[in-house]
C-alpha cells in the first residue's frame, strides 16, 4: 500500500494541473512557476476518495497493488515514491508523462516481474478535480 501522504500529494498535484488550465484559460499565467505550489490544497477527506478510486482501477489494470509494483522498482526514498506516483497519474491522464520517463530501468525490472505491459494502463480524464477546480475559481471570481 502506498502511503496516505504520497497519495494525497499526487492528488494534489493532479488537482493542481485541472486549475491552472482552467485558470490559464481565463487569463491567469503559471508560466516558471511548480504549478502544485501555487494552487492552494483541497481537505484531504475531499482527495483522498478521488485518488483511491484512480489506483484502484490502476491497480486492477495491472493486477497488482502499486505499492508492491514501487517495491519491486526498487523505490525506496520518499522523494522517487513520490515522483513515480505524480508521473504515474499524470500519464493516466493524458500529459505525455510516463513512469518509464524517469524510472524506466527500475520499472522493466518490476515489469518483468509481474509481466506487466503498461506503465499506463489506464486513461482518465479527471474530471472530479475539474469541477472541483472550477467551482473554485467561480468562488475567485465572483464580486
Amino acid at each position: 500500500m502506498i502511503d496516505k501522504m504520497f497519495l494525497l500529494e499526487a492528488a494534489h498535484v493532479c488537482y493542481a494541473d485541472h486549475y491552472a488550465r482552467l485558470a490559464e484559460e481565463r487569463g491567469q499565467s503559471f508560466s516558471g512557476y511548480r504549478i502544485e505550489e501555487c494552487v492552494e490544497r483541497l481537505p484531504d477527506d475531499v482527495q483522498l476518495p478521488i485518488i483511491m478510486r484512480y489506483i484502484g482501477r490502476i491497480e486492477q489494470a495491472w493486477g497488482q497493488s502499486i505499492g508492491l509494483v514501487f517495491h519491486h522498482m526498487g523505490l525506496e526514498h520518499p522523494d522517487d515514491i513520490e515522483h513515480a506516483l505524480c508521473d504515474l497519474m499524470l500519464g493516466c491522464m493524458g500529459h505525455g508523462v510516463a513512469i518509464t520517463d524517469d524510472f524506466a530501468e527500475a520499472w522493466d525490472q518490476a515489469a518483468a516481474v509481474f509481466a506487466l505491459k503498461r506503465a499506463t494502463p489506464i486513461q482518465f480524464e479527471g474530471s472530479e478535480w475539474d469541477e472541483l477546480a472550477y467551482d473554485e475559481l467561480s468562488k475567485e471570481h465572483q464580486p
